[in-house]
This record gives structure tokens, C-alpha cells and sequence, in this order.
């Protein structure tokens, strides 16, 4: 089945504790403009997606928003006292009370249903206020390891090599899935890897189930 591609000129992204999300999302929508929304307190995750986002999405602006107390509705409110026409808003970052008022800022200035999308990291669907889902499986999403753990802050231990195979490009994705549901297991595996310069084998994987053989398990 082929996605419907969702236009997006100008995004806005809430800047929580995973950066993951808001980076896979931003992978997807193509805006040609990002603005990112964070807090003191997420102000490296800030950071960090911003580096990834600018090496990913070259041609794409970007400016940024802080938000000094982001449990304060007040705010928050003020930060999204300006939402141009056609802006495109995910929410799935951010407190809840600055996801609730950045939505509510966002409607009261025109925002539509289909320019307002949350990820649900359960099923792995970037889904849209007006019913459409975009299934992350059926995407062609340029990312890699080293991807993922830069976003955690992580150093890069991998050379970029552009000519990635079509296996490396499903573990890839295999492994932002499972990093997806859990933050934590990107360190682990900068920790398993930091042992010997490079990531087990698959048959050591499969021999350590709590590490990355859940990664690997079905590859042959």
C-alpha cells in the first residue's frame, strides 16, 4: 500500500526527554522549516535532535523556542501566541501541560486536524488529528545507528557510509523500533559495542537475549 504524502512547509515540535519521536517524524513530514519548543531542563535533548536534524535534512531552517517553565500554562501559552497559516504541530513531546496548551494555541489560530499528528510508539504509526495514520514499517525513513545514539547523546563509533545494504537497513530500522519503546537501550548498546570497538555477532547476540539478541533474533 502507498502512503498518502502529507505536505508540510513549517513544523513544530515539542522537545521532551526522547528525542526519537520528533526526529522520525521529522524524517517523514519533510517540512522545509523546524521550530523547536524546550524547556532549561531539555534544552540538550534540544541539541542534539537539532545536530542530527541539520546533517539529515540539510536544506531544512531551523529556530527555536524556550519556554523557561514548561509546567506553567501561562507560558506556554505565550509561546504559541504566533502559529502561522499552514504550520504543522507534533505534539508528542513536551510536558503534558505544554502539549495540551501548544494544541489548544494551535486550533485557536486556524490549525487544522490533518496538520496536527502525535506519534503512537505502541504500534509504531504516526497518527494525524484527523483520523490518518502513517505506518512508520511502510516508510523508507534514513537513519542509522549512529543516528540513534548521537540523539541520546552518545558519540558517533561508526563511519557514515551512504552505501548501507538493504539487511543493515532493516536492523536499523529494527533497532530504532526497539529503542523507540525504550530510551535506555541505546546506551546499552554503546556499552556492548565499547568492548571490543563493534557490535557482537549475531550468533553472540542470540546468545545474550538481554543485550541486542532481541535485535537480531530473526536474522539468518
Amino acid at each position: 500500500m502507498v502512503e498518502k504524502q502529507i505536505a508540510c512547509n513549517d513544523l513544530f515540535l515539542l522537545v521532551g526527554s526522547n528525542p526519537l519521536p520528533n526526529f522520525l517524524a521529522t524524517l517523514i513530514l519533510k517540512p522545509k522549516s523546524v521550530r523547536f519548543f524546550y524547556s532549561p531542563e531539555t534544552e540538550d535533548v534540544k541539541d542534539y535532535l537539532r545536530e542530527r536534524l541539520r546533517i539529515k535534512l540539510a536544506q531544512t531552517s531551523q529556530v527555536e523556542t524556550c519556554i523557561e517553565d514548561a509546567t506553567d500554562a501561562a507560558k506556554v501559552k505565550d509561546a504559541f501566541a504566533s502559529v502561522p497559516k499552514g504550520t504543522h504541530l507534533h505534539y508528542t513531546g513536551g510536558t503534558k501541560i505544554m502539549a495540551a496548551h501548544a494544541r489548544m494555541a494551535f486550533f485557536q489560530a486556524g490549525g487544522q486536524d490533518e496538520h496536527a499528528s502525535y506519534l503512537d510508539e505502541r504500534k509504531g504509526i504516526l497518527r494525524f488529528d484527523h483520523g490518518y495514520g502513517i505506518d512508520l514499517l511502510h516508510q523508507t525513513i534514513d537513519t542509522s545507528f549512529n543516528d540513534i545514539l548521537s540523539l541520546h547523546g552518545i558519540q558517533q563509533i561508526f563511519k557514515e557510509d551512504r552505501s548501507i545494504s538493504p539487511q543493515a537497513a532493516k536492523d536499523s530500522q529494527s533497532i530504532a523500533q526497539q529503542v523507540l519503546k525504550d530510551p535506555v537501550l541505546a546506551k546499552k548498546l554503546y556499552q556492548i559495542q565499547k568492548r571490543d570497538g563493534k557490535l557482537p555477532s549475531i550468533e553472540e547476540a542470540k546468545r545474550n537475549p538481554v543485550d541486542v539478541g532481541k535485535l537480531y533474533c530473526k536474522r539468518r
